[in-house]
């Protein structure tokens, strides 16, 4: 008579061969239809349509999720818009797509419409008629314009959703537009020059008085100006 535990012992240490071979023969389980894509979703895609992700990646019918990686993880960098990507496979059939998004900061005309810009002024593929995109407009694909407008978005979120444009002025200083106000910067303006510029809004704001333009090109101060009547 079969012991009972060496029995369950047997039943164990079989299934766990079992497991080891599905773990360790991804070439031998390429052939097997059990494992061929079927579900891919995409997580991460706010601008982007998931399926235009999931159409760059051009599966054949029978592609199995143990086939190498690293060509799809290719086909979805290549999407303009993607910054990074990550993909995991999860059994039987199903790949999952992570991705980060090229952030936009800005919106600049064009002859078809509005194309937005990430920081460094590169084109993005987002179509604002798709997803809401309430961004400033800059005249040009100047990327100081762009960096400008970042320096402001990761400094003081708020006064970034005043942001409505920024543009180069005669001189070729930065102008950053608000509804009714406007702020000079340099050419290049600093981290300095943004912080300097927010704690003067504030405190304007604070005390109630009025202005049309803070020109924050000079070194550790920035004038503001009255409305001219």
């Amino acid at each position: 008579m079969v012991d009972p535990v060496l029995k369950r012992r047997g039943r164990l240490a079989l299934v766990v061969v079992v497991v080891l071979l599905l773990l360790s023969s991804p070439l031998w389980l390429r052939t097997v239809s059990f494992f061929d894509v079927r579900r891919v979703e995409v997580i991460g895609a706010r601008y982007l349509d998931a399926e235009t992700i999931v159409a760059n990646l051009h599966l054949d019918a029978g592609h199995s999720i143990y086939r190498p990686l690293g060509a799809l993880k290719a086909k979805v960098f290549g999407v303009a818009g993607v910054e990074a990507v990550e993909i995991e496979r999860h059994l039987p059939a199903t790949l999952r797509i992570a991705i980060v998004e090229r952030t936009p900061v800005a919106l600049v005309p064009a002859q078809d419409g509005m194309i937005a810009l990430d920081s460094e002024a590169r084109p993005l593929p987002y179509d604002p008629a798709r997803v809401s995109l309430d961004l400033p407009v800059v005249a040009t694909t100047d990327k100081a314009l762009t960096d400008a407008i970042s320096l402001v978005r990761g400094l003081d979120a708020s006064m970034y959703t005043e942001v409505i444009g920024a543009r180069r002025n005669e001189d070729g200083n930065i102008l950053l537009e608000f509804h009714g106000q406007s702020v000079v910067l340099g050419s290049t303006p600093s981290i300095g020059d943004i912080l300097k510029v927010t704690a003067v809004r504030r405190h304007l704001a604070e005390t109630g008085a009025v202005y049309d333009l803070l020109d924050a090109r000079f070194e550790g101060s920035v004038v503001a100006r009255r409305p001219q009547v």
